[in-house]
């Protein structure tokens, strides 16, 4: 058997020759650039191919939990997946012993397992082996070159070569490993920060509730005294008063749901429509016009109107996510224009409009109000879950399920205001062929 066994240490750094700097080169730009690992062991293991004259270059990547190596291959033709048997026992004595191998025949190493050549119709002669280790000295894994081309054999100058790929590898793994630890503490403290959130939230609908109880119950009571009394005036007084309180429990309900819904917007096909989203925006405007709403509003009235492009593209869309989608923006318009004093003549006004976007292929669904407005300060943070302009008589949930129920569309939501003139959202929707 010929075999040589280098200390891994050795040569990390070692000279390059002029024609295979550009691919060192290559790798280090590549570990730089902090791309996908998977596109990152394709290049190392493609390169190390190119760099030592072989046939194929092999990254062994180690697992803790299994304390084995599994196999990622890409040869410098084609980088890809193949089979490759777990006990591959070169890649794992390197792996032990933590030493560079170089094998100039490896039928004729103990160690070697010819069942993968046998079943690729492939014949491994020469193998380069180097452990992948970090400054700390843990192991991630191997990397292999099998087979130097003309029928040769792998000499020192590939040991430097194969030493330095690996020390690329070791930092390219790290880093993959550390950007995962931090994707991970961040998924753990959102998770943490939605759960506390939560909690809040529906400790505000229940005391939101019993307040509107107590305003129900007070309601009541004048409502009787009007019937007593005969006195319409009282009657008008607590019925304003009950459709207020049924106002409020709807906007809890609403809350509720979307509370339930934020985590779960996901559509499979057979739940979207095709067809124009002018038959829902005029379902919400018909059903607005009908029940009056707004006009018992701090006794200002506010009136929903339509304006629809009848010659909108059909898509495919979610009709129940993008219906909710514009009550919420319609909802908010109208408490928009009951919080805004107007003068005398005046009146709050909420625009329901679609239009289509030709350049861009997008159907546009506005929502219009000339209400209070927002301030610029708190654009940016109106889509934040939890994050409420409506102080106690809102929790943050509307728009942020909005802006998500949009997005699952590939869509997308934009907003323009201006403080004491009004606000415009626009729901973008792609235009979808069924």
């Amino acid at each position: 058997m010929s075999e040589e066994k280098v200390p891994a240490e050795c040569g990390i750094y070692g000279y390059c020759q002029s024609y295979n700097l550009q691919s060192i080169i290559e790798v280090s730009n590549a570990v730089g650039m902090g791309i996908q690992l998977d596109d990152m062991l394709r290049i190392i293991s493609s390169n190390a191919a190119d760099l030592m004259d072989a046939e194929r270059g092999i990254v062994f990547l180690f697992d803790d939990s299994a304390n084995d190596i599994w196999c990622y291959m890409a040869t410098s033709a084609d980088a890809r997946d193949i089979p490759f048997p777990m006990d591959n026992g070169i890649a794992r004595d390197v792996a032990k012993t933590r030493m560079i191998t170089n094998i100039a025949d490896a039928y004729n190493d103990a160690r070697f397992n010819s069942e993968l050549d046998v079943k690729a119709g492939y014949r491994t002669q020469s193998v380069l082996c180097c452990p992948i280790i970090n400054y700390e000295g843990k192991l991630f894994g191997v990397l292999q070159v099998i087979n130097k081309k003309d029928c040769g054999t792998f000499d020192g100058y590939d040991v430097k070569l194969i030493a330095s790929l690996a020390n690329h590898a070791s930092i390219a793994i790290a880093k993959a490993n550390l950007k995962d630890t931090v994707e991970d503490n961040k998924r753990e403290l959102a998770e943490k920060q939605y759960h506390a959130a939560i909690g809040i939230a529906i400790t505000q609908i229940i005391h939101g509730t019993k307040n509107i109880l107590s305003s129900l119950k007070g309601s009541e009571y004048l409502v009787e005294n009007a019937l007593e009394k005969n006195d319409i005036d009282l009657l008008k007084k607590g019925w304003h008063s009950t459709r207020l309180c049924i106002a409020r429990l709807s906007n809890l309900t609403y809350d509720l749901l979307n509370i339930a819904r934020f985590n779960n917007i996901e559509f499979s096909k057979t739940e979207l429509t095709y067809g124009s989203v002018n038959s829902l925006a005029t379902e919400i405007i018909d059903m607005y016009q009908d029940s009056g709403s707004g006009t018992y509003c701090n006794d200002t009235v506010i009136t929903v109107l339509g304006d629809l492009d009848e010659s909108l593209p059909k898509t495919m869309f979610n009709y129940k996510a993008i219906h909710d989608a514009v009550m919420n923006l319609v909802s908010n318009a109208i408490d928009s224009c009951r919080d805004r004093q107007y003068a005398d003549g005046q009146e709050g006004r909420v625009v329901i409009r679609t239009c289509f976007d030709r350049e861009n292929n997008f159907v546009t669904i506005e929502v219009e109000d000339n209400g209070s407005g927002i301030k610029q300060e708190d654009m940016d943070k109106i889509f934040n879950l939890f994050y409420s302009t409506k102080l106690s008589k809102g929790n943050g949930l509307g728009l942020p399920v909005t802006r998500k129920a949009v997005e699952e569309h590939g869509g997308k939501i934009d907003v323009s205001s201006e403080v004491g003139k009004g606000t415009t959202f626009r729901i973008k929707l792609p235009v979808v062929k069924r």
